[in-house]
């Protein structure tokens, strides 16, 4: 529905970045179940962007409330994260230097950090400590 009424209508598009119509829709989406953000969410999100267009502020407003808003995926099925990950990977691949300036390496690296951690092997690298 979203997709649709922003699809032909520039006025709309103007409208929900002045309103900031997708912190709103980001607002939604947490109060959903976990259960609902899967494939078929994600997928329609990625069709949301299509819609939309690319690198203009819409497209960006989309992006880093809706992808890179990873509180939203943290209880998803692993398989849902995996995609998340690699459409997020590809958006980021295609202009690296518009998310180097908007977004930065640094909120990359505590996103992983916060929301994709691991319990280390008993005896693995990671709990030996460096002399």
């Amino acid at each position: 529905l979203l997709s649709e009424m922003l699809r032909n209508s520039e006025t709309n598009q103007h409208y929900m970045v002045a309103v900031q119509g997708f912190s709103v829709v980001r607002i939604l989406l947490q109060r959903v179940s976990p259960q609902h953000m899967n494939l078929d969410t994600l997928s329609a999100i990625q069709n949301l962007l299509h819609t939309v267009g690319r690198w203009g502020p819409l497209f960006f407003e989309a992006v880093s409330n809706l992808l890179f808003n990873f509180r939203l995926w943290i209880y998803s099925d692993v398989h849902v994260q995996m995609e998340l990950l690699r459409v997020v990977s590809a958006i980021v691949e295609s202009n690296p230097s518009f998310f180097r300036h908007m977004i930065g390496a640094h909120f990359i690296l505590d996103a992983l950090r916060t929301y994709y951690w691991f319990v280390p092997e008993e005896g693995s690298l990671t709990t030996q400590c460096k002399e």
